[in-house]
């Protein structure tokens, strides 16, 4: 029988439960942090160099979170343990948890926040996108690469005891490192069963998303098993708000990369649920949750209803409940009860908050 192994263990996949697919728990985001110039600061009405303070969240959701030391910090055991509780209390069960070297943070103690809160957390092996790669892995080739995925599945993650779940692979431009590593996680997850994480973002073409695809499929992964994340970020094509003002009968939902996705067997996950924070600073369109809620209702109407799942994707402190967001809960609290609203069965909802996440969490 299939199980899905946690920071605590392996389970059953009936006690996976109500899962969101893409969330940081414990994590070092800092190597994210703008460099603000003299320029900005002068005009900057609040310091960014100053703790977060309730007056200022305005200014830091539109645009000068960039820039908050503070704000991409997430290390806060106390802090993380209380969101994590609030989502069991809202009623979630499980967290998949896709920090890997170079931004993770300690997992014996994300191990500890899964142990009090009873929350399923399902750590993961691998990297993320090549510039926060730690030294030690830019110069390993894949079969390297490999090895070490292999090893931290076979013995534990980082020197622990504590085996992952699930593997994290990324790309933001598209290097040849980064498209060893997606190699790399096809061939561990073709020799154990777990499954993949891919990380594009808005920055990546989308003729390198699909070459990332393109990779799997030439190492043989079972695409049931891999799971494009962020992937709203194609539901727009509007990137400006520039753009927008000049043409708003361009603000529709584009669909058709995620179905080339879920044709080819894979799953996409909507997640960024929500983020309170836009980039008004540097023009960019900000994305409201109703078109990613949309883009779910129009997949699901279109058949695809197996293969959605969705996260929230908490990777700053401005995006959880006790700074001013909405923590982990947004999943349940907005995008469940607004897919019952619109006519979607408890079954098709379901599927995506539940059997979705541990068919494909679980070998």
């Amino acid at each position: 029988m299939k199980k899905i192994m946690t920071v605590c263990g392996q389970i059953e996949t009936n006690q996976l439960g109500k899962s969101s697919m893409h969330d940081h728990v414990l994590s070092d985001m800092d190597s994210f942090r703008g460099t603000i110039s003299d320029e900005m600061r002068e005009s900057c009405p609040i310091n960014v160099d100053d703790k977060i303070k309730l007056e200022d969240l305005a200014y830091l959701q539109h645009g000068y979170y960039g820039y908050s030391a503070e704000n991409w910090d997430l290390k806060d055991f106390d802090l993380m343990k209380k969101e994590v509780a609030y989502f069991k209390e809202r009623g979630g069960d499980s967290i998949l948890e896709p920090s890997a070297p170079g931004i993770s943070h300690d997992i014996s103690l994300i191990k500890k926040i899964s142990d009090e809160t009873k929350v399923n957390i399902i750590a993961s092996t691998g990297l993320y996108v090549e510039p926060t790669w730690p030294e030690k892995f830019l110069s390993m080739d894949t079969d390297q690469l490999t090895a070490f995925i292999q090893d931290e599945v076979d013995n534990g993650i980082r020197g622990t005891d504590i085996k992952p779940g699930h593997i994290k692979s990324a790309i933001r431009r598209g290097t040849d490192k980064e498209y060893s590593l997606m190699r790399a996680a096809a061939r561990v997850s073709n020799e154990t069963g777990l499954s993949i994480t891919a990380h594009t973002s808005r920055a990546t073409h989308p003729d390198r998303q699909r070459q990332a695809l393109q990779t799997f499929i030439e190492e043989g992964v079972d695409t049931t098993k891999l799971v494009f994340c962020h992937i709203h970020y194609t539901f727009l094509h509007i990137k400006t708000i520039s753009e927008f003002l000049h043409d708003p009968s361009s603000l529709k939902v584009h669909l058709d990369w995620s179905k080339e996705i879920m044709d080819a067997g894979g799953n996409i996950c909507v997640d960024l649920f929500g983020t309170p924070l836009d980039h008004e600073l540097s023009g960019q369109f900000h994305f409201p949750d109703i078109f990613r809620l949309l883009g779910i209702f129009e997949l699901i109407k279109a058949g695809y209803e197996d293969q959605i799942v969705v996260g929230t994707d908490i990777y700053q402190k401005a995006m959880t409940r006790t700074y001013g967001g909405h923590g982990y809960a947004r999943i349940l609290d907005f995008v469940a009860p607004q897919l019952l609203k619109a006519d979607i069965s408890q079954e098709v909802v379901d599927k995506i908050l539940i059997h979705n996440p541990a068919r494909i969490l679980s070998y």
